[in-house]
């Protein structure tokens, strides 16, 4: 289950451990358009397709990737 929420102020966001899927970092891409830091370490749903949905964060400086199933490319 994901939270659904928006705000246009939120720029860190620590969501290592969690069970976030590429689904729940899609939903966050388009939610919150000034995020600035995000750390998705340790969770083992995010993959390749879900990083690339976060693309559209213009404003991302730091993604956390470390321990997931995202590849080296």
């Amino acid at each position: 289950n994901f939270l659904a929420f928006e705000s246009n102020e939120l720029e860190h966001l620590y969501l290592a451990g969690t069970d976030i899927s590429n689904k729940g970092l899609s939903l966050l891409a388009q939610s919150l358009p000034n995020l600035k830091h995000l750390d998705v370490s340790w969770c083992a749903r995010i993959r390749d397709e879900g990083v690339l949905s976060l693309s559209a964060l213009k404003n991302l400086k730091y993604l956390g990737l470390d321990f997931t199933r995202v590849s080296r490319k």
